[in-house]
């Protein structure tokens, strides 16, 4: 439910040393938390991410679509998954980042959350409807 590179902790070398922030943990469908896996360990920002800052943490990914590729194809070999969640990922993704926007109002002050909540924001939308179909595609290969 909020599984993400700022509720892990990780040893100098790059191993998770441990989870923690368990606010949001509930079971659910697990397509929320392979999207979240995309978004937040699939994806790089170009403007690092700051974890003291909301607009940092909801910037617009860069999404790469061999990264992106990697991590849900590693995912579905571990846990397989079925051809109806590859099919609905891309809009996963999608709904994830729009909702992670829409938190995080809560934490910007108010005369600036039209702004913290438009940036950069069809960028994610147009990555859908120019690569949502190939990334499918790619995915149901496996």
């Amino acid at each position: 439910g909020d599984y993400n590179c700022f509720n892990l902790l990780f040893t100098p070398d790059g191993e998770v040393a441990g989870i923690f922030d368990f606010d949001w943990a509930w079971r659910d469908v697990r397509l929320r938390d392979v999207a979240d896996l995309v978004l937040f360990f699939g994806t790089r920002r170009e403007t690092g991410m700051d974890n003291k800052s909301t607009w940092s943490l909801t910037t617009c990914p860069h999404l790469e679509l061999n990264s992106m590729t990697k991590i849900v194809m590693d995912y579905h070999i571990a846990s397989p998954m079925t051809i109806e969640e590859r099919q609905a990922l891309p809009l996963a993704i999608l709904a994830r980042w729009v909702s992670c926007r829409a938190e995080g109002l809560i934490k910007v002050e108010p005369s600036r959350r039209s702004d913290f909540f438009l940036h950069d924001f069809e960028k994610l939308f147009r990555w859908y409807d120019e690569n949502s179909n190939h990334f499918v595609r790619t995915l149901l290969k496996a």
